[in-house]
């Protein structure tokens, strides 16, 4: 951490000396302590092994403000400080420990409310009488003041606590992980605050389950919300407790507006204001405007993540197309292809990365059934897409000679989005007539998408399921559509062999009249005969 006034936390025993200063039975009756003081208080981490003491191996770069940073610098801390202040946390969130902390502390009014507070000092000598628990019972002996903790451990395990959300300073520091003045500071108790009650949720309350967590633009409402332009508040998505809460800074004790997520919430990417996405449930609307069109991205995927539903804005001329075969796309050399070009085949349609850590596989399966079923109908078609996670960076020419490794000859499409105001009309028609489990919203790489023969959009499948896994459905297609083109050729035959029977019969002399016609040949050739024989 690097900071002048801060305790140096080095990998050693907190209740240790210098070595050149104890001795060896010092240093066991210092572990023994140290075994008595976890012993005192494993009951309680017991007792209170509540989400607020899940601490993490990691902490996302998707989480970005003051206790995240507290949290990354908690882990960094040596594991035995972090196994005391975990001990002393669960402790002071018990009833017990909360009594204890309450008679140290005053109350604070702020324009954001009413606060437990406690002096740094105050905090400091509690911390002290914390370690020493488990000493009561042991007999004191001349070296007792060496087994006494130091100051330096003291604000050490002090820090911790700060670090791992027990308290903040009242007033905060530019860095969030301080240096702190526990002698003259006045430290706000955030164990104190509210939990029911939304005026009271801090940002503390929304930190365990956060999925993305930074600094945004928020957008006034009202008829004057264009004067007032857009502030900077500090957003925090929560998966777990299902919202989006805006706070005025990233150590706000108060929230200034709650996003709850249910079934009737959507998001959705502004069409008026660039990187700007909406959050809307029944009784709040909130527009919020990240820095770049990834960014927004990033927030509009964990909202759904948390809960909402995705509705796209730009659907309005895509409900009029009435065939995919209307649509068009650009392929890699900026020729524009309509999609009539592949009528009477199976499409199998996928938006498709380099980076991604699905690519392997799925360029595989691609690439298997494409030989194995294109000679029968099957065209594969290969929309490249950036906008998940940045994992297709590259140029047209650098994604071709990617992809030579895996051997594709199917079609290849110039690099646009899938989702939002610029995402190409093949998706947003696929999207429309094909919705997932977040709505008209293509969630990651890979995802595929089955056209019958007709044009019809068939089946969606997900990121995770390899191309290989739907090949029986490919086939059913196929086949259907054989069984199809045998059937209307088999009643063409017939219409044939019918018409040609007609066509004989039509040809064929009609012998009655013929009969009729000779009949009476024959009579007037006998008259004839008659009246030349009756004549002679």
């Amino acid at each position: 951490m690097s900071l002048h006034d801060q305790p140096s936390f080095s990998e050693r025993d907190p209740y240790s000396c210098a070595l050149t200063t104890v001795t060896a039975a010092q240093i066991f009756q210092r572990l023994r302590l140290r075994f008595y003081f976890l012993e005192f208080y494993r009951p309680f981490r017991e007792d209170h092994n509540s989400i607020q003491l899940k601490m993490v191996a990691s902490v996302s770069d998707a989480l970005q403000g003051t206790i995240f940073e507290r949290e990354r610098a908690f882990i960094e801390l040596p594991a035995n400080v972090q196994e005391e202040a975990k001990s002393l946390f669960a402790y002071f969130i018990s009833s017990e420990g909360k009594t204890e902390l309450t008679k140290h502390c005053g109350s604070k009014k702020c324009k954001t409310g009413s606060f437990q507070t406690i002096k740094g000092s105050a905090f400091l000598s509690l911390v002290e009488a914390s370690l020493k628990r488990g000493d009561d019972t042991e007999p004191k002996s001349e070296t007792s003041a060496a087994l006494s903790p130091t100051p330096e451990e003291i604000k050490q395990l002090a820090y911790a606590l700060v670090f791992c959300g027990l308290l903040t300073p009242y007033k905060e520091n530019e860095s969030p992980i301080g240096p702190f003045s526990f002698d003259t500071e006045l430290y706000v108790v955030v164990i104190s605050l509210s939990a029911e009650n939304e005026e009271g949720m801090s940002v503390w309350r929304v930190k365990e389950g956060a999925i993305q967590a930074g600094f945004l633009k928020r957008k006034g409402s009202g008829i004057f919300s264009n004067l007032r332009g857009s502030k900077k508040a500090y957003v925090i998505v929560n998966e777990t407790q299902k919202l989006l809460g805006i706070f005025e800074s990233d150590h706000a004790l108060k929230t200034q507006s709650v996003i709850q997520f249910t079934a009737e919430s959507w998001v959705e990417f502004d069409s008026n204001i660039a990187n700007a996405i909406k959050v809307h449930n029944k009784d709040d609307s909130e527009v919020l405007i990240a820095s770049s069109k990834e960014k927004a991205e990033e927030w509009l995927n964990a909202c759904i993540n948390a809960g909402a539903q995705y509705r796209e804005a730009f659907t309005k001329n895509i409900d009029e197309v009435t065939s995919f075969y209307e649509l068009s796309d650009f392929d890699m050399e900026h020729k524009e292809i309509s999609m009539s070009n592949y009528k009477g085949k199976v499409l199998l349609i996928v938006n498709v990365s380099s980076m991604c850590g699905l690519t392997p596989a799925n360029y595989t399966d691609l690439v298997a059934l494409d030989e194995k079923y294109r000679d029968q109908g099957l065209q594969v078609l290969a929309f490249p897409c950036n906008q998940f996670a940045n994992q297709e960076p590259g140029t047209h020419e650098e994604i071709m000679e990617f992809v030579k490794q895996y051997k594709c000859t199917f079609p290849f499409f110039e690099k646009a989005d899938v989702n939002g105001a610029k995402a190409r009309p093949v998706f947003m028609y696929l999207k429309a007539k094909l919705p997932g489990s977040f709505g008209n919203f293509v969630k990651w790489n890979f995802t595929k998408f089955l056209v019958d023969r007709d044009g019809k959009p068939h089946k969606r499948y997900a990121p995770k399921d390899p191309p290989l896994s739907f090949e029986d459905e490919i086939k059913t297609l196929l086949a259907a559509e054989t069984e199809k083109v045998e059937k209307a050729s088999t009643t063409a035959d017939e219409t044939v062999v019918d018409s040609n029977k007609e066509a004989k019969t039509a040809e064929k002399p009609d012998t009655t009249e013929d009969t009729q016609v000779n009949t009476a040949g024959d009579e007037a050739k006998q008259e004839e005969s008659t009246d030349e024989e009756g004549g002679g």
